[in-house]
């Protein structure tokens, strides 16, 4: 079944929430990314240039590519115009997808995006987008992008052991819900906290003191699809876990 890996550049779980079409994007000037000082892209033939990397912490089957141009009405002409999608498995060896173009955004609220690429089945862990021209701004940027996935073709990391606690997540990636399985030998609670993208806190929670073995299914329902991080601590003790929420 094709699942949609979102790589989120706005609230986009407010937004859906709102709209009466999940694929339209709002006309807010703070909906997405912008670069306007060109620096050095990590693929060295591209030089100075407006790019944006990401790395999904794991490696997926992609399929097709959806943006959404910057659609503010002052701001239409910072969407992307051409760009370049280079992709890695281990973010040194990059292939080059090719070439693409986005048209310039409506500026009206049932804006809804456009395909722009398809990877075919190509396996990727990293993707840099890198700006060739816009729509005549001073600035270069877009409000959104969606990575269809095909498959998942290498499990993230399930646990992670220290001096005090052990922790194991499955499944991972995951759709509505996760089990977060806990053994400890220390004391004191422990506590566990899932910040997004940006580093926002989403969701925490605690196992009570004295508890050997935790086990805690964790529903995910509130949070839209894409990459998390979880965060475990216990006793001064932390780890940390790239967490993915996939689609339906």
């Amino acid at each position: 079944m094709k699942k949609i890996l979102t790589i989120l550049l706005s609230a986009h779980a407010l937004l859906a929430s709102a709209q009466c079409y999940p694929d339209r994007h709002n006309t807010s000037w703070n909906e997405g990314w912008l670069s306007c000082t060109p620096n050095d892209n990590p693929i060295p033939d591209r030089g100075l240039s407006h790019w944006i990397k990401y790395d999904f912490g794991n490696t997926y089957t992609l399929s097709e590519v959806r943006m959404w141009n910057l659609n503010d009405n002052k701001r239409l002409g910072n969407g992307f115009k051409d760009f370049a999608i280079d992709y890695s498995v281990d973010g040194n060896s990059w292939q080059n997808l090719g070439s693409f173009s986005v048209a310039k955004a409506t500026g009206k609220s049932n804006y809804e995006g456009e395909i722009v690429a398809d990877f075919m089945g190509d396996t990727a862990r990293f993707v840099v987008l890198t700006a060739l021209s816009n729509w005549g701004g001073q600035c270069t940027g877009f409000a959104e992008v969606q990575f269809g996935v095909l498959e998942v073709t290498a499990q993230l990391p399930g646990g992670m052991d220290n001096e005090c606690f052990s922790v194991s997540i499955y499944p991972n990636p995951h759709v509505e819900s996760f089990t977060l399985l806990a053994t400890t030998k220390c004391d004191g609670p422990m506590d566990y906290s899932i910040y997004d993208h940006t580093g926002r806190l989403v969701k925490s929670g605690n196992m009570p003191e004295n508890t050997a073995i935790y086990e805690e299914m964790i529903f995910t329902s509130g949070m839209a699809p894409g990459l998390y991080h979880l965060v475990i601590q216990q006793d001064g003790k932390i780890s940390r876990h790239p967490l993915v929420k996939m689609m339906r």
